[in-house]
């Protein structure tokens, strides 16, 4: 058995040649029927979660104006060559001390080995440090056993909305408002 060796880091500007792999990454996450976290089955979207120019524009503005959001990478260390095969961005605290997520994926070869709440406690760290008390997260209410591990790392429901996708509302779709307090 090998043993999976990883490194959480916030991006800087050389994380621009990792973009093909996150692109990859966060894609198959959410999309494909290989991971247990896919968001395919709720709705039919025909167009991938993010693209480079995304990821490229949100490691630039990282790195430019960290007064936004962070943007975190797992890598895989395991071999010489690295791969990333985690993200999450989080947003700097509001007034109130809320931060907000997104973009939380893990590569579907690599779930269920606990990178992904690794991730969040890297991020729930990270961000108090700039002064957030609350993280807050929505995510698709339909969505039961995402729901049940945010459960287990302590956030509650707080309420539902809409759903939109790129701007769009989703009929049927709705969104389960989830905070935690750290």
């Amino acid at each position: 058995m090998v043993q999976l060796n990883y490194h959480i880091r916030e991006v800087t500007i050389e994380s621009l040649q990792y973009t093909d792999s996150v692109v990859k990454t966060v894609n198959e996450a959410y999309q494909t029927g290989d991971s247990w976290t896919k968001a395919r089955d709720t709705f039919d979207f025909d167009v991938p979660r993010t693209n480079a120019e995304e990821i490229n524009g949100l490691i630039k503005e990282n790195v430019c104006n960290k007064k936004t959001h962070i943007l975190i990478y797992v890598f895989d260390t395991t071999n010489e060559e690295k791969s990333v095969i985690g993200t999450l961005l989080a947003s700097y605290p509001n007034d109130k001390g809320e931060s907000e997520f997104t973009l939380l994926s893990v590569a579907p070869q690599y779930q269920s080995k606990g990178i992904g709440g690794q991730l969040m406690e890297y991020m729930f760290n990270r961000i108090k440090l700039m002064g957030a008390t609350t993280v807050v997260l929505d995510l698709l209410d339909n969505r039961i056993d995402l729901v049940a591990w945010y459960k287990k790392l302590g956030f509650i429901e707080v309420g539902k909305k809409e759903f939109k996708w790129r701007g769009n509302t989703i009929a049927g779709v709705s969104s389960l408002l989830m905070k935690k307090g750290i």
